[in-house]
Formats: structure tokens, sequence, C-alpha cells
């Protein structure tokens, strides 16, 4: 599914299963890995959503369409994410 202005988040569920969202804050949801990094338009630029603060694994690749990090890693738990090492 495709929305102007906006790509759906990708993440592995406390029971393994693939899930997808389309919520910009999932600070609060339980999941430590995403699979496909969400982001939402927002005046002039694009950001990247809130990552749950549980999140230990993100893509190793950040949408090259994303022009604002802010709060992506707000009240993160943990002292290394993998994944972020190429951004």
């Amino acid at each position: 599914m495709v929305t102007p202005g906006k790509k759906a988040t990708k993440y592995i569920d406390k029971f393994g299963k693939e899930k997808t969202t389309f919520d910009f804050n999932l600070s609060n949801l339980d999941a430590t890995e995403i699979t496909q990094i969400g982001y939402h338009h927002n005046k002039d630029e694009f950001r990247i959503i809130t990552f749950p603060k549980t999140i230990k694994k993100v893509p190793n690749k950040l949408p090259s369409i994303i022009t604002s990090l802010e709060e992506a890693f707000k009240n993160n738990q943990n002292e290394k994410i993998e994944g972020i090492e190429d951004w």
C-alpha cells in the first residue's frame, strides 16, 4: 500500500510476526526490531517515525527521502542499537 507523503513502518512483534503500521509514534510499542523504516511528510521535511523505546535493531540503510531524525530514538532504553552504524 502506497500513501502520498508517508511510508509504513514494518516491525517484528513479540510473537515473531511481521506487522505494518502507518502510526508516527511507536514509542510504547512492544517491539525490538524494525524491518522497514517509516516516515511522514511534515511541512517542508520528511520525518522518521519515533521508534519503540525498546528497539534494538533497525535497517542499516536510512531512506534517502528522510530529512529529519527528530525524536527517532526518544527515551530509548538501550545502550546500543544495531543497524545505525551506516546511516
